[in-house]
């Protein structure tokens, strides 16, 4: 454009100078014009004006010429503006690569459908950004078609690095050069984004495939209830083929009704409502009678309305609701002898007997909940139970309500304070409501009751005999190592003595004294023996963790068996009737590894945490079965001395893998 007005100033300039030139010829010397004039045949003085207005004519014909061209430059470039924004801002991806399929120029299409900037795009190779699969012989059939017909399009689908499995329509157009228009200098590719389209088609297809494929009729019709569409299950209902339907009004090929009624009657509500439903009878072609579910609807609202028409063969449903009926009138008639039969059978049972509907109200109760609750049925049935009980205890409310939401049957025992008994109840539950069997347990409460202060009498017993038993030993302990020790230290200082007198010649007599000093360190050691085992005094000087320290040593020295003891305390505040409990547990519990485990090693660790103290022993001996062994009097033992501790003992055996004893104790 600057060109052109470069142009044109030039232009203008030289008309200026070629009218200059034609005044100053004007004013030349007659002699000197003459001579030319006479030469082109020119009148004299015309001369100079004819060169005048020659030269004016050719300006301005330069002048139009070259505004027209200048016109035409502004117009093409506003056009290619034009065309430069269609291309920049259209929703099609438009890409123009050179021959080498470089990219040269990516428009904001394509930044939308691959998802790449043109920043990014513009230098990067096509391929390097599109993948497609346009590969092999297509590529070649592309090519081709290139040569040939300077264009190619189809359907292909299209990857980018940000966006994958794009349906799209992809054509590519050669740009040839302009010296030479058989060399390709580069292509121009237009993508279409299909994959709404395509999706939409695919969904177009299936419910058309649906609607042939469809068991029910499906038709259109007009306002004039003319049949425009009619599926294959319209042709398996009624008989009639598209062709035979086409074009017949609907009501009169269908019901044998007069056209003009169903009008006023269908086409009114689908007009202001645009749905309507019904049953009907209609007749196949062969004029049976069938009973048909009708649904219409308008299908597409335009100047002459379609309509959209669903028929169902009900004929079959329609023999089986009249069955039903019939067998619901039976079945009714059955209930209500069953009713009295049951009635009859939960006035006898022993149990009482109360039902509740979904909203908790009573639906029925036997003469035995009457008797127990001291409440008449009539009073009850149909009266909400939280509202004629309102003092249900909060154990009641649990049991009633899990059993609804769980469906599992529920079982508690409580005590009805208004009525002063112990009810024994079960809850059933089912989607129609609950049913609740109870029975008066009050006699059993009080003899169970009984049971447990007797149980509590004999534990108590039991403990104060054990105390006993263990002051006794402890006693008895001492006066063995004190009193009987002492007895036998001196008769065996006084045989010391004795054979230091005899005469050494005095043979038998001095081998009965030797005799007598072995036996009594022998007694001596024996009764040490019996003393410890009795009561060790290392637990009332020393405490509990060195008087097992010397049980597990002397277990070791006695059994053979090697042993691992472990403490993680050094001093531990336990009185002295549970520390004789834990060493009389653990004393028990080795007594019976000798005795049956058959073991090569035991293990015994002890510690405290969070105010209670744990015993883990264990051995590698064969084991028992648990269930088996559950009843005997050295586990009884050992069970009843944990409760008396208020603690709690754990045994797990498993045969031919020795057994563990955990004991949990509060300090």
């Amino acid at each position: 454009m600057k060109r052109y007005n470069t142009y044109y100033t030039i232009l203008t300039l030289v008309l200026l100078i070629l009218i200059v030139l034609s005044g100053i010829i004007s004013f030349l010397s007659v002699k000197e014009t003459a001579a030319l004039q006479k030469e082109l045949g020119i009148p004299p003085k015309r001369l100079p004006n004819i060169l005048m207005n020659l030269v004016t004519i050719i300006a301005v014909l330069a002048l139009l010429v070259l505004r027209k061209k200048r016109s035409h430059r502004s117009k093409l470039l506003a056009v290619t503006e034009q065309l430069h924004n269609i291309v920049t801002y259209s929703r099609d991806a438009i890409v123009y690569t050179d021959f080498n399929l470089n990219i040269i120029s990516w428009n904001k299409g394509a930044e939308q459908l691959f998802r790449y900037t043109t920043k990014k795009a513009v230098g990067e190779n096509l391929t390097t950004i599109i993948d497609s699969e346009i590969t092999g012989e297509r590529k070649q059939e592309v090519w081709t078609a290139l040569k040939k017909n300077n264009f190619w399009k189809s359907i292909v689908t299209l990857n980018s690095p940000n966006k994958k499995n794009i349906t799209a329509l992809f054509s590519i157009s050669t740009v040839k050069n302009i010296t030479n228009r058989n060399e390709i200098i580069g292509f121009i590719c237009i993508c279409t984004d299909m994959t709404f389209q395509k999706k939409a088609e695919e969904k177009i297809e299936q419910l058309a495939l649906m609607v042939e494929s469809s068991n029910d009729a499906i038709l259109t019709f007009n306002e004039k209830l003319e049949i425009l569409n009619w599926n294959k299950g319209a042709e398996h209902l009624y008989g009639y083929t598209a062709l035979e339907s086409v074009g017949k009004l609907m009501p009169e090929l269908l019901s044998h009704q007069d056209s003009t009624t169903f009008l006023k009657a269908t086409i009114k509500n689908l007009t202001s409502n645009g749905y309507w439903k019904s049953e009907d009878i209609h007749y196949k072609k062969t004029g049976q009678q069938i009973n048909v579910l009708i649904s219409f609807s308008l299908f597409s609202q335009t100047n002459n309305n379609i309509y959209l028409g669903i028929i169902t063969d009900i004929t079959e449903q329609k023999e089986v609701e009249k069955k039903l009926l019939r067998f619901n009138k039976l079945l009714e008639e059955k209930v209500v002898e069953k009713t009295a039969e049951m009635r009859e059978i939960f006035d006898r049972v022993d149990w009482g007997f109360s039902a509740f509907n979904i909203n908790h109200q009573f639906i029925f109760v036997n003469p035995k909940a009457e008797e127990l609750i001291h409440r008449q049925s009539k009073e009850l049935v149909g009266k909400n139970i939280w509202d004629a009980f309102p003092n249900a205890g909060e154990d009641f409310h649990t049991a009633y309500n899990t059993a609804i939401q769980t469906k599992k049957t529920q079982y508690l025992e409580t005590f009805a304070g208004s009525i002063n008994k112990w009810l024994a109840c079960f809850f059933f539950a089912s989607a129609s409501g609950v049913s609740i069997y109870y029975r008066d347990i009050t006699e059993r409460k009080k003899l169970q009751e009984e049971k447990i202060n007797l149980n509590t009498q004999l534990r108590t017993l039991a403990a104060h005999q054990e105390k006993i038993r263990e002051e006794e030993r402890k006693k008895m302990a001492g006066e063995l190592h004190d009193e009987l020790g002492q007895l036998i230290a001196s008769i065996k200082m006084d045989a010391e003595w004795l054979n230091k007198k005899i005469d050494a010649t005095e043979t038998e007599l001095k081998k009965k004294v030797q005799d007598i000093i072995e036996i009594s360190s022998e007694t001596a050691i024996k009764v040490r023996n019996l003393a410890k085992a009795l009561r060790p005094r290392i637990l009332d000087d020393f405490g509990l963790i060195p008087a097992l320290e010397w049980l597990f040593l002397d277990f070791k020295n006695r059994s053979q068996i090697k042993v691992e003891f472990h403490h993680s305390i050094d001093n531990i505040s336990i009185n002295e009737e549970n520390s004789t409990h834990i060493f009389r547990l653990i004393q028990e519990s080795l007594t019976n590894i000798v005795k049956h485990a058959n073991a090569s090693k035991v293990a015994c660790d002890v510690t405290t945490y969070k105010n209670k103290l744990f015993v883990f022993l264990n051995d590698n001996g064969k084991g028992f079965d648990i269930k088996a062994q559950t009843n005997t009097f050295g586990l009884l033992g050992m069970k009843e001395r944990m409760k008396l501790m208020n603690g709690t003992i754990n045994i797990n055996s498993v045969k031919n893998s020795g057994t563990e004893i955990t004991l949990e104790i509060p300090i």
